[in-house]
């Protein structure tokens, strides 16, 4: 299974282990990779988290100190992304380089989402250990942006540089668009935003399901569930518009979900593996056609899993053990369990040689597959790997 079987294990159990409106702070229960999770809840739902900072109303608009792309600069320690993407996983040379912290600030931080060049990531640091502040990465330069709330975070940003993210207002879930240099609450209440597409859709859930954001200042539209009585959760979207997502009935009763522009709903087929047919697998990740999920197997002591791809071109599905949060349009995929390029794998390195492998989290992989970032060790770290043809 690899070095973080166990650890994979439990946070895949935290975070997907309940249907619809249940969900965790991914920012903190994964992307900041502190080992640390914490369960919170949609308004209307139980269990919802009691530390709440700000009382705010609807369609605050907040000016920051960054507003808009800035001039590429790049950080002294990170490289320019070569032009051409590596052949081949044998030949492929990846090394780590810090991102910086915005100024004045400790080096703690994390990534969470990226655009599809690597050029803007976005993720949060840490001012204090109980006080997380966005930030924007642009050519490796940290910008902070201000969202209202308790333990704020961005998720996803697209190459125009627009930023979404979520914070819990209320002890409900709120979300929010960065662009311009401006914070704008989304409409339709309690809501998790989980990605924006380069037309500036956006796709998530609130209590009732999954849900799509036409634009900035649209209401949100309901996904309908392929099964009566599933809760779904939308989870990534295409550039063709195709969202991904989750159709759920009990802890361990998941499908892969897919929403065509054109309307139809599809239910991916079950990945096989370990002598059986997956009855809980979930949509991760999707680009290019390719789509990532996870599929859980029952396993003596517990549950094993499997990174799945679905090539929607050819109808090929494909298992890799492993975690994994991050697919290109050309197939390759990303994870804790390193790079891989089928039938390949690329281990990525720490900072250090002193680096503990099972202490590394990847959340983002470039089209191109030169650029990947995520963090390490149990600080965490922020962290950006260059790859290239050796």
């Amino acid at each position: 299974m690899g070095t973080d079987e166990q650890y994979g294990v439990a946070v895949f159990r935290v975070l997907d282990g309940e249907p619809g409106a249940s969900s965790v702070d991914v920012l903190r229960a994964i992307a900041d990779g502190e080992r640390r999770h914490r369960r919170v809840r949609l308004a209307g739902s139980a269990g919802v988290a009691t530390a709440v900072l700000g009382v705010l109303a609807a369609g605050w608009l907040l000016p920051t100190g960054w507003r808009g792309p800035a001039t590429p600069q790049t950080a002294d320690s990170i490289s320019a992304p070569p032009s051409a993407p590596p052949s081949a996983a044998a030949h492929l040379v990846c090394r780590a380089a810090q991102l910086p912290t915005p100024p004045g600030q400790p080096p703690k931080g994390v990534v969470s989402g990226a655009d599809p060049s690597g050029r803007y990531l976005v993720g949060r640091t840490y001012p204090d250990n109980d006080h997380p502040s966005p930030v924007i990465w642009v050519d490796g330069t940290p910008h902070p942006v201000a969202i209202p709330g308790d333990d704020p975070g961005l998720v996803d940003v697209n190459a125009s540089g627009t930023a979404v993210g979520i914070s819990l207002v209320h002890d409900a879930f709120t979300s929010w668009v960065y662009t311009g240099g401006v914070v704008t609450q989304l409409k339709g209440g309690p809501a998790q935003v989980a990605a924006i597409d380069e037309h500036g859709t956006m796709v998530g859930s609130t209590a009732a399901g999954a849900v799509r954001w036409d634009s900035l200042g649209a209401d949100p539209v309901p996904l309908p569930s392929p099964v009566p009585g599933w809760k779904t959760t939308a989870r990534d979207i295409d550039q063709d518009g195709t969202i991904l997502g989750t159709a759920s009935r009990g802890a361990y009763e998941n499908v892969a979900v897919l929403w065509h522009p054109d309307g139809r709903v599809e239910t991916l087929p079950a990945p096989t593996g370990y002598g059986a047919t997956s009855t809980d697998y979930r949509g991760t990740a999707i680009r290019g056609g390719y789509v990532l999920g996870k599929a859980l197997y029952d396993w003596p002591g517990g549950k094993r899993f499997d990174g799945v791809v679905w090539n929607l071109r050819t109808g090929t599905v494909t298992s890799t053990p492993g975690l994994f949060n991050a697919v290109n349009g050309t197939g390759w995929i990303a994870g804790s369990s390193g790079l891989v390029i089928a039938p390949g794998k690329v281990a990525l390195p720490g900072l250090s040689p002193a680096d503990d492998a099972r202490s590394t989290e990847v959340y983002t992989l470039s089209d191109d597959g030169t650029r990947l970032a995520g963090q390490v060790g149990g600080t965490p770290l922020p962290v950006v790997w260059t790859c290239t043809a050796g």
